[in-house]
């Protein structure tokens, strides 16, 4: 083993098998370059903690529509679910969705799946210090999330604003 510097070495060597058959002359070389270890996940979702437990917000209609986000076993992703109630409590939508890093994109990605089974994808864009703007895949126009206070953040997709407070969801 060598080093060519303090962050690269070249191992050379002699093997004298392939597919345990002998085969002289054989010669190898391995370089190793040291680089800094990935960002895990769970950090690049440190900015959306805020939306982690429960929410609500009044619909025009006299309903409700309420949200939960709650950490993946491991903290890599948020597990989020999207309820919508009639204003007799009745539920007329509920739909699972996925928060995380998207690594391939390099990117915070919302993935959802409806009652309907449709899915749909949205993209997560930091915009400011509280503030995030999100688009859905092959639609145009976007919303923005702003996280208010620790008890409130707002969701403007132009058309509808809602304000979600707080609230323990069962």
């Amino acid at each position: 083993m060598k080093f060519k510097d303090k962050d690269t070495f070249v191992e050379t060597g002699h093997d004298s098998t392939v597919d345990d058959k002998p085969v002289p002359g054989l010669v190898y070389t391995f370089t190793r370059v040291k680089s800094e270890p990935p960002v895990p996940n769970k950090a690049r979702l440190k900015d959306l903690e805020f939306l982690i437990g429960g929410w609500e917000a009044e619909n025009n209609d006299g309903g409700t529509t309420q949200w939960s986000f709650n950490w993946s076993d491991n903290k890599n992703a948020i597990v989020n679910e999207l309820i919508t109630k009639g204003p007799d409590g009745e539920t007329i939508s509920a739909t699972k969705a996925l928060l995380a890093w998207d690594t391939a994109n390099r990117r915070h990605s919302n993935w959802w799946v409806d009652e309907m089974g449709n899915a749909h994808s949205y993209i997560w864009n930091k915009t400011g210090d509280k503030t995030w703007k999100v688009w859905r895949v092959g639609a145009t126009g976007a919303g923005v999330v702003t996280h208010v206070d620790k008890d409130t953040w707002e969701l403007d997709w132009g058309n509808a604003k809602s304000q979600f407070k707080r609230k323990p969801i069962q």
